[in-house]
């Protein structure tokens, strides 16, 4: 199975620099869970180990994106207003983390690294104007005679003040934002998460100048929205087009963290988003997405869970790990090839089955067919409860049409028997069990 994921990953990566944006949900690394989460630094050094142990590691299992998230432009992350910008009042990184920034090169140098290796290189961006630019009443690049703090209205930040956002009818609003993603281009910037701009802090115009700025460039970019509370259906299919990946919850750090919701906000946005699966995107397909792989879960069964669903539900899938001492046999729930092959190739996708206690889900029941192994399909039972409990799926719920099955069970590498006409299998508490049947006849 390993041998053929990676082929297909060759196949694709090859196929989408010719043919499409995003046609598989992206994979990559992100800084955030690691480190800034909890407000400390985080360095050009440390992105640089982070970029070799990926590149080491993980890239085989198609993971080959690295992305600083906040606070890169911050001198003082906590208030939000004493980044440096530069004299067009866009946001450069901070020399004291970031030094091969100095003298103007921004994050070309970084981004050259990163390249060099053979990876993309991502960054946060925030909605969408630095508070020291309306200050200083920077000039803006490309519309003679304006300046930032006519452009710049309140944005409703909850979590960083320090920026504003661009009235778009106003008529230097897309200069400043053509400005912005030409330098984020001329960087060689080649992934954008677009943060308090979708969901609860939905501005879809901003999506969209976003979007004509990228287009603008002629420089290609994968673009991520975030953060995704709330998001609702009607949002998604108003910018599915402009973008490639965007978020449908909130800020997600493993179930021990999100208290009594535990994993029930998941559970219940990707069964809503089913329709939302490889949609079109810009240039491509687009994917809602589940949130980075949280590096809080602290059991085997709860890892099985989180990369269960996300592979079932096609969630890009972002790393949230501190990986520069990682290996691939350490981080083992993100690098199953068989599940990682349901991520990269099915199709159907869908809940088939729950059952709650109240509102609350205790089990969930995935199919998909694979589009990878001709006459393959998979089944994921997730029990988020406290007690073992039994579970099932008939060969309609799954689709398949035949009366006999092969099983294989894609967490313990084995083949489990034979299914005649359904599959059922005792899931323990807090854990998941993905099968695939195959040589039906």
């Amino acid at each position: 199975a390993h041998l053929l994921v990676t082929v297909i990953f060759g196949a694709i990566s090859c196929s989408s620099a010719q043919q499409q944006l995003a046609p598989t949900p992206p994979r990559g690394w992100n800084s955030w869970n690691p480190f800034q989460w909890e407000q400390s630094n985080f360095t050009e050094a440390d992105l640089k180990a982070t970029a070799v142990s990926i590149k080491n590691n993980f890239q085989v299992y198609g993971y080959d994106t690295v992305t600083a998230d906040e606070f890169w432009e911050l001198s003082d992350a906590s208030s939000g207003t004493k980044g440096s910008i530069d004299q067009y009042g866009r946001a450069l990184p901070d020399v004291s983390q970031w030094p091969s920034s100095a003298n103007g090169e921004g994050f070309k140098p970084v981004a050259d690294y990163v390249h060099s290796l053979g990876l993309k290189f991502g960054i946060h961006v925030l909605h969408t104007v630095p508070l020291d630019a309306i200050k200083q009443k920077s000039p803006i690049l490309g519309a003679d005679g304006y300046t930032v703090d006519q452009i710049a209205v309140p944005h409703s930040c909850p979590w960083n003040k320090g920026w504003y956002g661009v009235n778009m009818s106003h008529p230097a609003g897309q200069a400043y934002i053509n400005s912005v993603y030409q330098l984020y281009a001329d960087w060689g910037i080649d992934f954008i998460k677009n943060d308090c701009t979708f969901a609860q802090n939905m501005d879809a115009s901003n999506i969209w100048a976003v979007r004509k700025a990228m287009e603008l460039t002629e420089h290609t970019f994968v673009y991520s929205l975030s953060p995704g509370s709330g998001a609702t259906l009607d949002q998604a299919r108003s910018i599915n087009n402009a973008v490639h990946m965007y978020r449908v919850t909130g800020d997600w750090h493993g179930p021990e963290k999100a208290g009594t919701n535990g994993w029930q906000e998941h559970l219940e946005q990707a069964a809503l988003f089913v329709p939302m699966i490889q949609a079109s995107g810009y240039l491509g397909q687009s994917w809602p997405d589940l949130d980075m792989l949280a590096n809080t879960i602290g059991t085997d069964g709860g890892q099985r869970i989180q990369m269960s669903l996300w592979c079932m539900a096609r969630s890009p899938l972002i790393i949230g790990d501190d990986v520069r001492n990682k290996t691939a046999k350490d981080l083992w729930y993100y690098t199953n090839s068989d599940l990682l092959l349901i991520n990269n190739a099915s199709t159907a996708n869908r809940e088939v089955s729950n059952t709650k206690h109240g509102d609350t889900y205790v089990t969930s029941t995935w199919a998909a067919e694979s589009t990878a192994l001709r006459g393959t399909f998979y089944a994921a039972f997730i029990n988020v409860g406290s007690s073992s409990t039994a579970m099932s799926a008939s060969f309609t719920q799954l689709g398949i049409n035949s009366t006999t099955c092969n099983v294989e069970d894609l967490w313990q590498h084995q083949a489990v028997g034979t299914a005649s006409g359904s599959y059922s299998v005792t899931v323990p508490a807090g854990d998941a069990v993905v099968v695939a049947l195959s040589a039906c006849k």
